[in-house]
């Protein structure tokens, strides 16, 4: 230890470093996958990927005062802060951690980057009593000084569990603690003074709380964000999930009593007023339940072009979606900044998927594009190009599925992915772009740590 210690700071933190990236140690701690994992094979933005030796670094924060001092600045910069609000397991902990953190004695206040609140499971919002209730209204109620006390915080993560429905059932969430929880964060988030924070990955129960962050969030918070992901999960009642709309559309589906007051469509211009006012992001994902429509998005100035680009269960024009993908009205597709994008169960109201197509196969930064369940919309000027036969075309494990009448649509995404294998060939010399299917970008461990 003596020699350990006589080594300068700086060589110390470089050491430390190394585990960071050991790779060989399988005490990991990880968590479940959230719901909405599609979108994390197109660019980790919002998780660490750090195959981070957190044993090792704990054990060196109870060595001594300064290795403590190294250890945690490097472990609470690479994990995730987790505080859980459903395994019953962990009340205590999740309890203590959080009056360490309000309480400002926790080591995690100066030095976390990452906070990831975890409610995902059903029974959150839901009625509760005894402990769990008392708990989860508690945690609730100390979203703002949670933030408060971390300065540095640079991504918060919200994770809800996705509610699809019961069958002839209507699922019952407790409204007063889902209106509280979407309150307390927005103040957490306005009134935090979060100078560092660039990425939000939050995943809401339906689109009236995010036209409340529209409503509530400062500007000058929205334009520091450079990483959005949005999600609704509460799924509910009619076109809220695949099921319904390809299987059981003639069955009862309820919508939930959420949705019977907040309804999803009639609340969804909020949720794009939300993403209007963060005009500096670079990334950009957003996973809905009924199809919401990309036209309702009006910027309020362009924002930058975007490189990094995923939706999920969205509906658009041809020209909504140029809108959001090459946001100057005039801007030649060639000067187009997209890397990554995906798209799953879009439809288009307007125009034809050859049109997108085409754009995309102009734009010289691309390097990689997915697509699954493409169609149109069954009311719209395109309807007549919709089709419920899937058809599917593979090439080199990438499985991409495009429910049309055109041969035009088909003819020009095939050019497409043509166009990323000689990308990919000319800058590697082997390989091509990188697919879902890719074990590279499929496997991650997410490790977090608690108090």
């Amino acid at each position: 230890m003596a020699i350990l210690l006589d080594l300068p700071s700086e060589l110390l933190y470089k050491v430390f470093l190394y585990f960071c990236s050991c790779k060989g140690n399988s005490q990991r701690r990880t968590i479940s996958q959230s719901p909405l994992r599609e979108y994390e094979y197109i660019r980790k933005v919002f998780i660490s990927r750090e195959f981070t030796d957190w044993l090792t670094l704990t054990n060196l924060r109870l060595t001594c005062r300064r290795l403590n001092i190294i250890a945690s600045d490097i472990l609470y910069r690479h994990f995730y802060v987790l505080i859980s609000g459903w395994d019953y397991a962990d009340f205590d902990g999740a309890a203590k951690l959080i009056t360490n953190i309000v309480g400002g004695r926790s080591a995690i206040n100066g030095t976390a980057r990452k906070l990831l609140l975890n409610l995902a499971d059903p029974e959150f919002f839901s009625h509760s009593i005894g402990y769990p209730a008392v708990f989860r209204d508690d945690l609730v109620k100390r979203i703002p000084k949670i933030l408060t006390e971390l300065p540095k915080l640079e991504t918060l993560r919200v994770d809800i569990a996705s509610s699809d429905g019961i069958y002839r059932q209507s699922v019952k969430f407790d409204l007063a603690r889902a209106a509280d929880f979407t309150s307390t964060l927005a103040d957490g988030i306005s009134y935090a003074n979060l100078q560092n924070l660039s990425s939000l990955y939050l995943t809401l129960l339906c689109t009236q709380d995010f036209e409340v962050l529209a409503r509530r969030l400062p500007v000058s918070v929205c334009e520091r964000i450079q990483h959005l992901y949005l999600a609704v999960a509460d799924g509910t009642g009619p076109g809220g999930t695949d099921i319904f709309n390809r299987y059981m559309q003639n069955v009862e589906w309820l919508p939930s009593n959420l949705q019977a007051v907040s309804p999803n469509l009639q609340h969804q211009q909020g949720l794009f007023d939300f993403v209007a006012k963060c005009e500096n992001i670079t990334s950009l994902a957003i996973c809905a339940t009924q199809h919401l429509n990309v036209d309702l998005l009006n910027w309020r100035h362009l924002p930058k072009s975007l490189e990094v680009l995923y939706l999920n269960r969205l509906q658009a024009s041809s020209e909504g979606l140029r809108r959001l993908m090459w946001p100057a009205p005039e801007e030649d597709p060639g000067r187009c900044g997209l890397e990554r994008v995906q798209f799953t169960d879009m439809e288009l109201t307007q125009g034809t998927w050859e049109e997108i197509f085409h754009r995309l196969i102009h734009s010289p930064t691309l390097r990689y594009f997915c697509a699954h369940n493409l169609s149109y919309a069954a009311k719209g000027e395109s309807a007549a190009f919709r089709t419920r036969e899937a058809t599917t075309w593979n090439l080199s494990k990438s499985a991409v599925n495009v429910q049309s009448r055109r041969d035009g649509d088909l003819g020009s995404l095939q050019r497409l992915f043509e166009v990323l294998l000689q990308k990919a060939n000319s800058q590697s010399g082997h390989g091509g772009p990188e697919y879902p299917h890719d074990p590279k970008c499929l496997s991650h461990i997410r490790p977090h740590v608690y108090e």
